[in-house]
């Protein structure tokens, strides 16, 4: 069966899925990304993305990758640059491998969490729910209904 999607695969484990027409984009930053089409890693993989193995600690990738997103996004192929950025993880809570720009993470298709908080009121003993608008300016979802308060977990380095 043929997917649509390259496993990201990071030290041996699958933190992603990238979409193969965006994966085209990064073919040229071989210097970056490794198109592997063997069945590394015991064969569980086949065909899938991962980093040079020159990129070696978590600082090393995240400036790496952060160069790619920062070219990608001049070519206008990934919108709303935010300058935050996300832990890469193979599920919540595990040993970070390296951050990625938030714009980024739907297309490496990186497992992403968030806090929302929904707030309720009480009036004439009936209860209703507070539902927030999003800005027109937001570059996702602009003028949607939204949470009172939301946002992305990001990942904060003590030694940046």
């Amino acid at each position: 069966m043929h997917s649509e999607f390259f496993p990201f695969v990071i030290e041996g484990q699958i933190v992603g899925y990238i979409h193969h027409h965006f994966a085209n984009n990064l073919r040229s930053f071989q210097e970056v990304f490794i198109f592997s089409k063997d069945s590394s890693y015991g064969g569980c993989f086949g065909s899938h993305v991962t980093l040079h193995p020159m990129l070696k600690s978590p600082e090393g990738k995240t400036g790496a990758v952060g160069e790619v997103i920062k070219c990608l996004a001049e070519k206008e192929l990934i919108p709303g640059i935010r300058n935050e950025l996300y832990p890469v993880v193979s599920s919540f809570g595990a040993p970070i491998f390296f951050s990625l720009e938030r714009a980024a993470a739907p297309y490496f298709g990186i497992k992403a969490y968030g806090v929302h908080m929904n707030g309720y009121v009480e009036k004439d003993g009936q209860k209703f729910l507070w539902i927030g608008k999003r800005s027109q300016a937001k570059p996702t979802f602009p003028g949607m209904l939204d949470h009172l308060v939301a946002g992305g977990l990001v990942y904060f380095n003590s030694l940046t």
